[in-house]
């Protein structure tokens, strides 16, 4: 933990920006054809965004693909392909 410093820096710029009302960048055009794709479900006053696919017909399988903090959803966009 040499760098320690990069590591507060990560958690810092982001809890700054935030405290700044710095708006976030305008997402990219694959990005936007994801989140187009997904859906929202509140809990706990919460927007939680997910999306749903279903796989070869008969099928049963199920694969849950979750991330961590800071990521994203958009982490799995290779994984997960929609034909």
């Amino acid at each position: 933990m040499r760098e320690w410093w990069i590591h507060v820096g990560l958690i810092c710029v982001p809890l700054v920006a935030v405290y700044l009302h710095i708006p976030p960048p305008q997402l990219s055009a694959a990005l936007q054809k994801w989140h187009s794709a997904g859906e929202f479900f509140h809990f706990r006053g919460k927007m939680i965004f997910y999306k749903e696919s279903y796989g070869a017909l008969g099928s049963s399988d199920v694969v849950l693909l979750l991330h961590g903090f800071p990521t994203s959803s958009y982490d799995w966009n290779k994984v997960y392909s929609q034909p």
